[in-house]
């Protein structure tokens, strides 16, 4: 369909590393090939890849960039596919790698690239059950509380509303429906793309939505009349020019940055699908150097 299954992996090389929920299980940096991110597999996420890039690093290794790394969840099994801008560190070797890296991004504004491609295993789903996005272990830190920010997020809410918005609890959550994706695609198996440098809308299968398919799929009330066809292998292309991962800083209104590093609280961003009940379909973490030496900073003090 979409490459080995993690349970069939026809690749010379199998590297699959732990999963990291803190920064103190990150391996030292200076061994990360995609420094300065680290990129895993979250719980639950099993994953299965190739890149000779990667073998001299072992169990250790980062998630490759610019590679179709085969995973499986309890609810969906498929391919995962990263490029970040400006982080071509694992193609230094290879010139036709890097090059083509490199020019995806050519003329674009984006910082990073992702598709997931692959088949849902339930048959219970509509396009209002899913969502992009993540929700945090911990509160984060120097969001401002109180009425202001409720009312920035229900103003936030009603401009997209499939969105869900809550900066201020001790689980922050920040989830948007699928159908938000620059690029949808539902294929019989087999048909589904291969090239993931310039994709295309294919949902014909899905719905008649002419030239506002995000719009429509964007909202929960038009969304769940959509179902989810466990028979088709969907293919979901998500970028963005506002989260500046490499630097961890989230570009806001004015040109305005955020610092990650701080607002987190430790934790690491994430690209993730959950449904809209916080049930979480796959989540890979992709952490910055600047954590590892935020926490290290912090521990000299209390010394």
């Amino acid at each position: 369909m979409c490459g080995p299954t993690p349970t069939s992996s026809t690749t010379d090389v199998d590297v699959v590393p732990p999963t990291v929920t803190t920064v103190s299980s990150l391996p030292d940096p200076s061994t990360w090939i995609n420094r300065p991110l680290y990129i895993t597999a979250g719980k639950g996420v099993q994953v299965s890849y190739s890149d000779a890039t990667t073998a001299a690093d072992g169990a250790t290794s980062s998630l490759p960039l610019g590679e179709k790394i085969a995973f499986e969840t309890d609810l969906f099994v498929g391919i995962f596919y990263l490029r970040f801008k400006d982080i071509t560190a694992p193609y230094a070797n290879d010139a036709t790698k890097m090059s083509s890296h490199s020019a995806y991004f050519d003329g674009k504004k984006r910082f990073y690239q992702m598709v997931v491609q692959g088949r849902f295993k339930v048959d219970d789903l509509t396009f209002a059950d899913l969502c992009f996005g993540d929700v945090y272990d911990k509160p984060f830190v120097g969001v401002p509380k109180g009425r202001i920010m409720k009312i920035y997020e229900k103003f936030m809410e009603t401009l997209a509303p499939g969105l869900i918005m809550d900066m201020t609890s001790d689980h922050p959550t920040i989830l948007m429906l699928v159908g938000c994706a620059q690029t949808l695609r539902a294929d019989v198996e087999g048909d589904e793309p291969t090239d993931f440098d310039a994709l295309v809308d294919h949902t014909e299968s899905i719905g008649d939505f002419g030239t506002k398919r995000r719009k429509k799929l964007s909202n929960p009330k038009t969304a769940r009349k959509y179902d989810v066809d466990p028979g088709k292998v969907y293919t979901f292309e998500c970028y963005d020019h506002t989260m500046d991962f490499a630097n961890y800083k989230q570009v806001v209104m004015l040109g305005h940055k955020i610092d990650m590093l701080q607002t987190l609280n430790g934790q690491s961003l994430a690209l993730g699908m959950y449904k809209r009940d916080s049930t979480n379909v796959f989540k890979f973490p992709i952490w910055n150097e600047g954590l590892v030496v935020a926490a290290a900073e912090e521990e000299n003090t209390k010394k």
